[in-house]
């Protein structure tokens, strides 16, 4: 009795946890997209994001393709964030929050993260919002 109580317990705690693995990676693209912005704003920021965006190595020649997708979509998120929190997001040619989902899903699909459709939401909105508190945070 005493192992199922124990059993029990640690289920609910892995459902508990985010539905992504690799929480570090978020932060690291939180803390560079955060750095850039202060530093040089939000062309900046899009100049960056763009770069990450359009020069993902889907050959996996030089690391995870599934990683380096996961960071830009992250980046960008945290872009949003930022411009909406400054007040700046209706002004942006580059952050419109559809755009980015495009770009995302598009890298998502390419990179194998995602296969169907129904699988989009599962995947993106947690780290959404993970990114969001931590952008929002660290204002």
């Amino acid at each position: 009795m005493r192992y199922k109580k124990l059993f029990i317990a640690a289920a609910f705690a892995l459902a508990a946890l985010p539905a992504f693995a690799d929480q570090a990676n978020l932060d690291r693209a939180v803390k560079d997209a955060l750095a850039t912005y202060k530093s040089g704003g939000e062309q900046a920021l899009a100049t960056k994001a763009d770069l990450c965006t359009t020069g993902v190595d889907f050959s996996g020649a030089a690391s995870s393709p599934a990683r380096e997708v996961e960071y830009c979509m992250a980046l960008e998120a945290a872009g949003v964030v930022m411009l909406q929190h400054d007040g700046k997001l209706a002004q942006s040619d580059y952050f419109q929050p559809t755009d980015v989902m495009v770009r995302a899903k598009a890298n998502l699909v390419r990179a194998h993260v995602i296969e169907l459709p129904e699988q989009d939401n599962a995947y993106v909105i947690p780290r959404m919002k993970y990114v969001r508190e931590q952008v929002l945070k660290r204002m």
